[in-house]
């Protein structure tokens, strides 16, 4: 027996709970005193000796094995995972070399659990939704498609075969949080599906969900129903026997697309990209690397998602670039295009859905001084100043200027830029750099360009210079979504000294009256 364990088991046995000389070594019996439910016997089940996890709670008592779905967070019986989910895993530690410690944590999780007011059940089956809506019993491959404000299309075809059904429904939103304890799931009969629609929905949607429940029950239709919670989709396939008006048969599934984006995007409001008209204006390093952070943000799957770039890959690109040897001789944009659209292959419903539009041509020649600019957000990743000050110029002479972020990399990397501008009347994209240059950045040497001949220019800087501009801009557009309002001009930049980077700063930048842009915009 190691030390670790043997501490964990004596602190085990201080807090009441021993071993059965015959059963496993890994498995300790007890109790815990609860509100509800009086003094619950259980079992502990450590995993092995090795103190890496908390354990599975086993009920001993009968009377505890029949309160799946009535009571939150109680697994069904026969879960690998116990009886009780009493703690989160990844967001707290279990550490063994403070064992009384660890025990009375895992005693005081159990209790908590188990003494939940009834009020705050609703609340918590919410956070579970998915786990106890579909419950493992999702069968085959579903897909919905929206026909209509409320009509819908699932599309269902059973697992290993390649028969498809067709079958049209209704979709809804739920109003309340879903309170499983207060009808029985899954749906047996039509008066459970009704009593389930007049928990959680709202008046209105309630008589409508009533009168297609019944209508359909009554003609006996192969029916689906769909409800919206929190950007989820929680679908049913319904079915009503032939020879029987009461008892119907469920089929659950849900959809989570919403949260293929959520997990990378930050807590607050207006960081989504799924939305935005988005335009990215190099396809460089820099362009690159930033490329797959949009995509992976939602850019892209609801409204297309421009990229532009006349330059062909080289062999010299292959050291900082996202792409590889196989797109040497090809078109930057076209392969960044390829690549993205190769990520979502293999789930049709999200392939079908990133849009990428592809420019081999420079701005200027594709967007002449009359061409609209029908975007949101406008990135520009070219590194070439007299470029960008020509942009930065030329949008804010638009009626209505889209957001505009401006990333460079600083000389050899000593530091990495982006400028954040939202409106006309603030200061430009010069005003900001010369500012910056001038007060904020470190001088540059007058070595920093390598010439490998009159017509080859080029500043030697690591990969993780591309990658920190990519991650820093990315920062400065999620911020400048976060606010609202009439806010100021915003120089973004993170300095670099022997390869090791330092803290993102920020700084507003007020408008330079004699600004020589300024005054020809």
């Amino acid at each position: 027996m190691n030390r670790i364990w043997e501490g964990l088991v004596n602190a085990l046995s201080i807090c009441g709970f021993h071993t059965n000389g015959d059963g496993s070594p890994l498995e300790f019996f007890g109790f815990v005193d609860t509100k509800w439910f009086g003094r619950v016997n259980l079992t502990l089940v450590f995993k092995d000796t090795r103190c890496l996890d908390f354990p599975f709670v086993k009920f001993i008592d009968e009377k505890m094995k029949g309160f799946y779905r009535k009571i939150p967070h109680f697994n069904q019986k026969g879960c690998d995972q116990g009886d009780l989910c009493y703690i989160q895993h990844g967001a707290n530690v279990f550490d063994a070399f403070n064992p009384y410690h660890a025990v009375l944590q895992i005693l005081e999780a159990i209790k908590g659990t188990l003494d939940l007011e009834p009020k705050e059940y609703a609340k918590e089956f919410t956070r579970e939704i998915l786990a106890y809506w579909v419950d493992g019993k999702e069968e085959g491959h579903f897909k919905i498609n929206q026909v209509g404000p409320r009509n819908v299309r699932v599309e269902y075809s059973k697992q290993g075969s390649s028969d498809q059904l067709l079958v049209f429904g209704e979709r809804y939103h739920l109003y309340r949080d879903v309170d499983f304890s207060t009808f029985e799931y899954p749906f047996l009969t039509k008066k459970d599906l009704l009593a389930f629609g007049k928990n959680c929905l709202g008046k209105r949607a309630y008589s409508r969900f009533l009168k297609n429940v019944l209508r359909r029950c009554y003609n006996k239709e192969q029916f689906s129903l769909i409800f919206e919670w929190m950007g989820n989709l929680l679908g049913l396939l319904v079915s009503s026997p032939d020879g029987d008006d009461d008892y119907i048969t469920c089929l659950p599934f849900c959809h989570t697309k919403s949260n293929m984006f959520s997990r990378n995007l930050m807590a607050k409001r207006g960081t989504s990209l799924r939305y935005k008209r988005i335009m990215l204006i190099g396809c460089g390093t820099l362009g690159s690397n930033l490329l797959p952070m949009l995509i992976k943000s939602g850019a892209g799957f609801n409204q297309p998602l421009t990229i532009i770039d006349s330059d062909i890959y080289g062999v010299e690109n292959f050291s900082r670039h996202y792409l590889g040897l196989s797109s040497v001789k090809k078109n930057k944009a076209l392969e960044m295009k390829d690549a993205m659209l190769n990520q979502c292959r293999g789930a049709d419903e999200f392939s079908h859905n990133l849009k990428i539009i592809a420019i081999t041509r420079n701005f200027e020649e594709e967007f002449d001084e009359n061409s609209e600019l029908p975007y949101d957000i406008i990135l520009d990743t070219t590194g070439n100043e007299a470029f960008s000050t020509y942009l930065g110029r030329r949008l804010c002479k638009m009626q209505k200027m889209p957001l505009y972020i401006c990333g460079y990399i600083y000389g050899r990397s000593h530091a990495v830029c982006a400028s954040v501008i939202k409106d006309t009347q603030k200061a430009c994209l010069k005003c900001i750099d010369d500012f910056a240059k001038e007060t904020l950045l470190p001088k540059l040497p007058d070595d920093e360009y390598i010439v490998d001949s009159c017509n080859s220019v080029y500043i030697p800087f690591p990969i993780t210079a591309s990658i920190s501009a990519a991650n820093l801009m990315m920062t400065a557009l999620f911020k400048a979504l976060q606010k609202d309002g009439n806010q100021e001009s915003v120089f973004w930049w993170q300095c670099c000294d022997d390869n090791v980077w330092g803290s993102m700063q920020c700084r507003e930048i007020l408008k330079n009256i004699g600004c020589p842009s300024c005054k020809v915009s």
